[in-house]
């Protein structure tokens, strides 16, 4: 096999039969995150002096980005002080993984007026040279305008937003503008119709939220690389979700030949490590390095000077009539559990690889531990009917203790990945893939599916909550503590005369929870806001500048998943997580949200979880996750069963 350093690129395409279309084992997963973790490049900045136009000082690390991009866009290989295996022509191109929070969108606004100097320097009277696309989610349109509008001098930069039903009007001023924001809804939407979007070149794109095209198969992946531009960027903090392709998908954008083409990333980077050959973390510690320039707060600590980040863990206990609920249940998926160990016993083999999520085999009881995890929140009140009848009736036939493994409740394939970032728990009780959980259309509207499209088509479960609490209300054992909590941190402090109210933001993985502390918080008159998969974007906007300025707005009410994108919440620095995620990193970047560059005060993070519970076993998923990522590389006694086998014994202690 040759190595990937003598590698001769040319535009011929090895064929190879199939796509690699595996999730990745834990193991695996932890290793190629560790390599991007490790991807850190010399801050080399050959005296680069950012635009005048800009009116933010730039930080080290983000002076490098910028001479990093510069080098790119101009192909200055010669005497390159970044890593680069291409010839100048084919390397205009390049992945920014970054950590949330790190000031990614700054840097590449300082690209765009570096090129907008370029310009003006060169007299050129090209107008279709100036305009940068940039393709984001809808919820990150307010913070992109927020951070021009912050960083660039007034009057330096003209940005039109390229989104919903009047779109059209604005690209008849395409040519007057510098910068063009649109969403990846529009551009898969164009991508069929041919719309304006793919009727010119771009001097550039950037894709920010990369890993939004991570799908070969879908349509906004396939329009994504049919977009005409010189230089193209992928801005991510997750370049692998699921498998290796993930990355392979982003390499096919940017245009990294041979890589761009599925076979030949398959036989040079997928399949050796899929084999477990000896070189193939190599050849793929190096392709990173070409690629992408990794930055991290860890490895910032020295330059970025953030305010401390104090977390403490509030352990409550269940009142009786909530314990002997998740008794019964508890009871019953460890019966389940017992019965899948006794199973494999009986075919003498190893547990069943996990399908790319949190391990294990305990994968396919996820619905019935999600039931538990509901419990730990609030009681019956977040179960869907079928399983309060059953507690009710204590008829466990109500419910269905199937040990298949779970399918999407919609398109009914396989879910591969359980830890949140590849399936959509819903409330009615439904688990729905990413594919099927349209979050948002064309035209900036929520759609059916941000409810459940399964309840609407009148499924036997109960439609999620609509519109709030109506009843009577008695708070949980959480919902009590955090008001305790929120009433001690919104206490005048020594030295706040003056200063910035302190502020707090409630994160829970559950919209029908966010309804029960809303309630609560409506009683205690505390004044807040709210942001979740159904916000529209005009509400999201109006919501995060009324927590921001407001100062008698004390609240933010978020779901985890609604934030972990282009959000900025710096104004609070206090956060409250509800319950513990199955992805430590999806906990990570909503704390990376109120814990980034623009934070002045310390910062406090307060878990609320319920003693002798499932709740126990998530953090412990979550401890396991970050500590075999940090020994993935160090370490070659690591195998992938011993991982799993580890895992189900502490899932059925943790059921007794």
């Amino acid at each position: 096999m040759p190595e990937l350093e003598n590698l001769v690129v040319s535009n011929r395409q090895r064929s190879s039969p199939g796509r690699n279309s595996d999730s990745l084992a834990e193991l695996e997963k932890s290793q190629l995150l560790q390599i991007f973790e490790s991807a850190h490049d010399p801050d080399a900045t050959f005296g680069i002096r950012p635009s005048s136009r800009l009116q933010s000082v730039l930080k080290e690390h983000q002076i490098s980005a910028l001479a990093m991009m510069i080098e790119r866009e101009c192909g200055s290989f010669d005497s390159a002080m970044f890593p680069t295996i291409w010839e100048p022509q084919l390397d205009k191109n390049g992945v920014k993984r970054w950590e949330m929070g790190l000031g990614k969108t700054l840097s590449a606004i300082s690209l765009i007026l570096w090129h907008l100097d370029s310009l003006e320097s060169s007299k050129s009277n090209n107008q279709s040279r100036r305009p940068t696309l940039i393709i984001t989610p809808k919820s990150t349109i307010p913070e992109w305008n927020d951070q021009f509008k912050s960083h660039v001098k007034p009057g330096h930069i003209s940005v039109r937003t390229y989104h919903g039903s009047n779109r059209h009007e604005v690209a008849k001023g395409w040519e007057d503008a510098d910068v063009v924001i649109t969403t990846y809804d529009t551009l898969r939407s164009e991508y069929t119709s041919i719309g304006p979007l793919f009727k010119r070149a771009w001097p550039r794109v950037i894709l920010d939220e990369a890993h939004n095209i991570r799908s070969r198969d879908s349509k906004v992946f396939r329009a994504a690389t049919n977009i005409r531009a010189s230089c193209r960027w992928c801005l991510t903090g997750t370049p692998i979700q699921n498998t290796l392709d993930d990355f392979g998908a982003l390499l096919s954008f940017i245009r990294v030949r041979p890589f761009d083409n599925l076979s030949q990333f398959n036989y040079w980077i997928a399949d050796p490590i899929k084999k477990r050959k000896d070189y193939a973390f190599k050849r793929l510690r190096l392709l990173v390095k070409a690629t992408c320039l990794r930055r991290t707060k860890q490895s910032r600590q020295d330059t970025l000077r953030l305010p401390k980040k104090v977390e403490v863990n509030k352990v409550l206990d269940l009142v009786p009539g909530d314990r002997e609920l998740y008794n019964f249940f508890k009871y019953q998926a460890a019966t389940v559990a017992v019965k899948m160990e006794q199973r494999w016993r009986r075919k003498g083999s190893q547990r069943p690889k996990p399908s790319g999520g949190w391990g294990g085999g305990d994968g396919h009881i996820l619905p019935l531990l999600g039931h538990l995890r509901r419990i730990c929140d609030h009681g019956e009140d977040l179960l869907p009917d079928n399983a309060v009848r059953a507690w009710r009736d204590r008829d466990v036939d109500l419910v269905n203790w199937s040990m298949e493994s779970p399918k999407c409740d919609s398109c009914h394939t396989d879910l591969e990945v359980v830890d949140g970032l590849a399936s959509v728990d819903l409330a009615c009780g439904h688990l729905i893939c990413s594919n099927c959980h349209e979050i948002e259309d064309v035209d900036g509207t929520p759609t059916p599916h941000t409810s459940c499209r399964e309840c609407s088509r009148g499924s036997p479960l109960s439609a999620p909550i609509q519109g709030g609490i109506s009843g009577e209300y008695t708070p949980s054992v959480k919902i009590k503590a955090l008001l305790k909590q929120l009433h001690r941190e919104h206490l005048p402090q020594p030295g706040d005369e003056g200063g910035r109210p302190a502020k707090s933001v409630v994160f829970s993985c559950w919209t029908k929870m966010l309804d029960f502390i809303q309630r609560a918080l409506q009683a205690d008159g505390i004044r807040f806001q709210r942001i979740d998969g159904q916000t529209t974007l005009l509400k999201r906007t109006s919501a995060l500048s009324a927590f921001r300025d407001d100062p008698d707005c004390r609240v933010m009410l978020a779901s985890i998943g609604s934030v972990g994108e282009g959000v900025n919440l710096t104004v609070a620095n206090h956060v409250h997580i509800m319950e513990p995620h199955w992805n430590p990193m999806v906990e990570a970047q909503a704390v990376d949200r109120v814990h980034r560059i623009g934070q002045q005060r310390d910062v406090s993070i307060t878990r609320y979880l319920i003693k002798d519970s499932i709740e126990s076993y998530v953090r412990g998923v979550q401890q396991d996750k970050i500590r075999l990522i940090q020994q993935s590389l160090s370490s070659t006694e690591i195998k992938q069963s011993d991982v799993d086998g580890q895992r189900f014994k502490k899932l059925l202690e943790s059921l007794k």
